[in-house]
């Protein structure tokens, strides 16, 4: 399985998770919707698209506008996608997967896993096995670890420490 590459060709994708496609920045949002447009998603909520349809938008975008913007595009979705209620950040990390099946249906989507939460020491292990690009997962990352990191914390960092290409397996380290 290669990056930018569906898991099962079933599988679709919630609308509202699209929108920061063309809202997380102000630069290139009209090309950014041109993109979507021509690869048959029109983003609206309450309607489900292919979910390969918008890994092709992400692998045009990668290849025009570069890692950066699929990151700023990961950290605006958790404003937008669909996702359990959440308290703190161990909640948001462990809710993680329910809210990104949330998000997808009608085939397999891939998971995230909470592997080690550790207040003490200020980090955590999480596990994503997903056809996004790491970058836009590293995004959606670092957006929760703002939003829900401890008062005390004083700065936040993501980190993507490994990553298995075929299945596309990553695994990040968060630390506030």
């Amino acid at each position: 399985m290669d990056q930018f590459v569906v898991f099962d060709k079933n599988t679709k994708v919630s609308g509202e998770s699209i929108f920061p496609v063309v809202t997380a920045l102000e630069t290139g949002k009209k090309d950014r919707l041109r993109i979507l447009l021509k690869n048959g998603i029109d983003p609206k909520p309450f309607r489900w698209f292919n979910m390969q349809h918008l890994l092709n938008v992400f692998k045009e975008i990668y290849e025009s506008a570069g890692e950066e913007t699929l990151f700023s595009i990961g950290k605006a979705m958790p404003d937008y996608a669909k996702f359990p209620p959440i308290l703190d950040l161990e909640m948001a990390l462990a809710q993680l997967n329910h809210a990104y099946q949330m998000n997808h249906i009608c085939g397999e989507a891939g998971c995230w896993k909470l592997i080690e939460f550790d207040k003490k020491n200020k980090k955590a292990i999480v596990e994503c096995h997903s056809p996004y690009p790491a970058e836009l997962v590293r995004g959606v990352l670092a957006s929760l670890l703002k939003k829900f990191k401890p008062k005390n914390s004083y700065h936040d960092q993501v980190i993507l420490c490994k990553q298995i290409y075929g299945d596309e397996y990553y695994t990040f380290m968060l630390m506030w």
